[in-house]
Order: C-alpha cells, then structure tokens, then sequence
C-alpha cells in the first residue's frame, strides 16, 4: 500500500465517529404494592409485534431487556444504558402475587398495577406500540415518567 494511502486509511479510522448509545431511565410512579416486584419491559422497534407485556405467550428471548425490582413503597426508578438510537415502548406491573404476570378477572381487566411510556392510558385494549413509543437519543439521558393505573 502506498504511504498517502496508508496514510489517508488511517486518518479515516482516527476521525471516525464512534458508535453512540443513549440511556432511558423510567421513574415509576404511584406503586401501592409493598410487597411482590415490580415488572419493567423495554420493546424496541423490532419488538413492536410481542409489546406489550400482558400478551400472553411471549418468551424473554424476544425482549429487549426485562427487570425486576424489589417492590418499594411507591416510587422507583431504573435506567437501561447502551441503548441504540430509535423508538423504545415500556410497560410496568406492579406484580403484587410475584407470579411474573400481569394477572387479570375473569373480563380481562387488570388486577394489578400497569403503566405504559408515553403517559398512554389504555382504554378497552392495550395500547398500541406507536402509542406508548419515545425516542431515544444517540448520547445523553431520555426520562420516561410512568405512572401506575389500575
């Protein structure tokens, strides 16, 4: 290889920008559970089809992360970090039983706690992925406030 061009690869790979990742931390709030854990699903673009948490027969391998805290009294917070940039949709449950599950009456109306990013409230169904998604950034931190329904 000729030294210019030697030269001018390795100026490329000097200036090259790095790959960047972002972080998201979820505040949670309004937990009435004190005891159980407290549920936190991460979707991202390409988990659109399995969001959101409560259907049923998902595997954890299609999730993008998965969480669980101890349950505290009524607020908490968790950060994922070295997140690509793109769309990202949470869901939380406030799993009192400690069964894994979002666990519903015979109507299939939630008997735990739930939330879901982007402030959505469901109404009749869950919320759609487009509905509960917030961008994540390349670099710096992007907050998501949920507050618990039940």
């Amino acid at each position: 290889m000729a030294p210019r061009a030697l030269l001018a690869a390795l100026f490329v790979l000097a200036t090259a920008v790095p790959a960047r990742a972002g972080e998201l931390v979820v505040r949670i709030h309004g937990l009435e559970a004190a005891r159980g854990q407290v549920l936190v699903q991460l979707y991202s673009e390409a988990e659109r089809v399995t969001f959101p948490y409560s259907e049923r027969g998902v595997t954890a391998e299609l999730r993008l992360k998965a969480h669980a805290l101890d349950a505290p009294a009524t607020d908490a917070s968790i950060g994922f970090g070295n997140l690509a940039p793109g769309r990202y949709a949470i869901v939380v449950v406030d799993d009192e039983n400690g069964n894994g599950d979002l666990d519903r009456n015979l109507l299939g109306i939630p008997t735990e706690g739930y939330g879901f990013s982007n402030g959505v409230r469901p109404t009749l169904r869950p919320p759609s992925f487009d509905e509960a998604a917030l961008a994540v950034a390349a670099s710096g931190t992007t907050l998501a406030d949920i507050t618990m329904r039940r």
